[in-house]
């Protein structure tokens, strides 16, 4: 990303504008019609529509010793009981099972160790200001600003915080590892008010909407830059839609989901991108729901608003999925420790003549208590 020819001196902060040349343009409102058949459009109510990047074709497979490429290779977390990483792990360590069967590891290689923490190329700390209830919009910017200045300032990689409103994706400034000075342009910052209805399903599909579209801005963004990247999304996620007033109607556009979720978890998985979400608060009645969906979706007829929810891309992608308490700054430590020690696997993808085929992924470790972090799942191609 060319962050110089994005700000000027007196403007520290920028809209997101570059799209990744991995992803494609579909219209805003051809996207929020097809996720809700029948339903008003937002641009009806709000601005003009923004396009929404989705994901287009995926990356380049990644670099493989094997004769037709098919190799995957995927980035795992392993952490013990008080959520530290565990660093000293080996091949031997680790089991791999694709669809349930035992697969065979081809590739190991161990990124970062206790002495020598290898951290993400890039961290991203979005703010998203749409979702955030008012109450804890002050404590976030709190705990944000003390996360940055901790440690006297000294970030552990470069980092940038996104501001995600009703408007757009506020970027403040380039990656930096000063803490002091990101929170310092971090604090000049005024996000701007929403103006959007909190009750009905049509105010819930507009936030759903909204969220998605500034999402799949951040994602495509991020994935064209190279190495790890670590996005931390700080909020309650996005209304994960699932009455039946909007899942029945929704149903007849599940294609479009299904061919959404397909590309954003490959490019997120081939890009290295992985989401963590952590949020200020209390839980609710809704903070687990998240985890119906985050077996994966194999079909079509399987695919349905919830599985693009936040929370569940999150866990998807093999990040940390933190419930909502008042430890927001504590919990953004622990993201960024977890991600300092890190296993890659490689592994062949099974021959399939069928697009699209969903696998899911299961990666144990010989070691009691621990808990593993990667992808649960891709999908194959012939």
């Amino acid at each position: 990303m060319n962050y110089t020819s994005c700000e000027t001196p007196s403007d520290p902060f920028r809209e997101v504008s570059h799209l990744s040349t991995r992803f494609t343009a579909f219209s805003s409102m051809l996207f929020a019609l097809a996720l809700f058949p029948g339903l008003p459009h937002a641009s009806a109510q709000a601005n003009s529509p923004r396009s929404v990047p989705v994901p287009a074709q995926p990356p380049a497979a990644e670099p493989s010793a094997s004769s037709d490429s098919r190799l995957i290779t995927i980035n795992v977390s392993v952490a013990d009981s008080k959520d530290a990483p565990v660093a000293g792990l080996t091949r031997n360590d680790f089991s791999l099972f694709d669809n349930k069967k035992p697969a065979r590891i081809l590739a190991f290689k161990t990124l970062g160790s206790a002495q020598t923490p290898d951290r993400p190329s890039e961290m991203i700390i979005v703010i998203d200001a749409i979702n955030l209830e008012f109450q804890y919009v002050a404590y976030t910017r709190e705990q944000v600003d003390g996360f940055l200045r901790s440690n006297e300032g000294h970030l552990a990689q470069p980092t940038s915080i996104y501001v995600v409103t009703d408007t757009g994706v506020s970027v403040m400034g380039a990656p930096t590892t000063d803490g002091n000075a990101l929170a310092q342009t971090f604090k000049q910052y005024q996000s701007g008010l929403r103006d959007l209805r909190r009750d009905g399903v049509y105010a819930a599909y507009e936030l759903f909407s909204m969220s998605v579209q500034k999402f799949m801005d951040i994602i495509g963004t991020v994935s064209d830059q190279p190495g790890r990247k670590l996005v931390i999304w700080i909020g309650p996620g996005w209304p994960m839609l699932a009455g039946p007033a909007v899942l029945e109607p929704a149903r007849k556009a599940q294609q479009q989901y299904f061919d959404t979720i397909v590309r954003l978890s490959t490019v997120m998985r081939q890009s290295q991108v992985t989401l963590d979400s952590v949020s200020g608060g209390l839980p609710n009645a809704y903070t687990y729901y998240y985890e119906s969906y985050v077996k994966g979706v194999k079909s079509v007829n399987d695919a349905l608003i919830p599985d693009l929810s936040e929370k569940v891309i999150a866990a998807q992608s093999g990040g940390i999925v933190i419930p909502p308490d008042f430890g927001l700054g504590i919990n953004l430590a622990k993201c960024v420790n977890l991600s300092s020690i890190v296993y890659q696997i490689s592994f062949d993808a099974p021959p399939t003549e069928k697009t699209d085929q969903f696998h899911s992924l299961e990666v144990r470790v010989d070691r009691p208590g621990v808990k593993v972090y990667t992808n649960t799942g891709y999908y194959d191609q012939p």
